[in-house]
């Protein structure tokens, strides 16, 4: 049965999330819930037939006996029904490493559900992940794969992980010097001033890696996704 809800209320800050909505059916309210606690978040979904209040609903949760899910989220986590927005920006963070669109992808999975995947969804989808808390891996290795493949497999994305693990593995070189850098900039159009936006990281720090390069797999791969953006 289609849900047809109304929103009543909604609280969004750094410690909590809360959504109230009014079920015009069957004349109830939806709640859910997700509120931090030490080491990870509570979760919450209930129906009532009293009105609630946004602080009642806090309350509710901040004393009661609710598991704690771990975050930050971690590669191949236990699914306790809360994973969801984790592992699916984790699927995008995956994505951009390999200069894939994830909503092409998720339509290759799954072509009966075309339309519900965009820009937008996604955004929506990271943004509440990074609010619960995430750990990226610092480089899509073969063991990164694997977990997130496990991740997939775990909140029932089957035909998506098979997928993902049909992908074949980008290796990424040791180092990448300043001339290919530059090379790479002109190629992608893109600016000094526009990469030290992107990467959150200083102009002076674009100058010195277009004159030096970068060492290392993660930061070459950092580099790269940036770059080919």
């Amino acid at each position: 049965m289609q849900l047809n809800l109304e929103s009543v209320a909604q609280s969004l800050s750094q410690h909590h999330r809360v959504f109230i909505s009014l079920d015009v059916t069957q004349g109830d309210y939806l709640v859910e819930a997700d509120v931090k606690a030490e080491g990870g978040i509570r979760h919450c979904v209930y129906r009532t037939t009293d009105k609630p209040t946004v602080i009642g609903v806090l309350n509710l949760v901040r004393h009661s006996d609710l598991p704690i899910s771990p975050r930050p989220y971690q590669l191949a986590q236990a699914c306790d029904g809360t994973i969801g927005s984790p592992v699916l920006a984790l699927f995008v963070r995956f994505c951009n490493s390999r200069g894939l669109d994830p909503a092409v992808i998720m339509v290759d999975a799954y072509p009966d559900e075309s339309g519900e995947w965009d820009a937008e969804h996604y955004r929506a989808i990271v943004e509440e992940a990074d609010w619960q808390g995430v750990a990226y891996p610092e480089c899509w290795d073969s063991a990164a794969v694997s977990g997130l493949v496990e991740s997939l497999h775990a909140i029932n994305y089957h035909q998506l992980a098979g997928l993902i693990e049909d992908i074949p593995e980008v290796i990424y070189p040791e180092s990448l010097g300043g001339p290919q850098i530059v090379s790479l900039m002109r190629k992608h159009h893109k600016t000094i001033r526009g990469l030290s936006k992107s990467m959150n990281i200083t102009q002076t720090r674009v100058h010195h890696v277009r004159k030096h390069g970068v060492t290392g797999n993660a930061l070459v791969q950092d580099w790269m996704e940036a770059l080919s953006a």
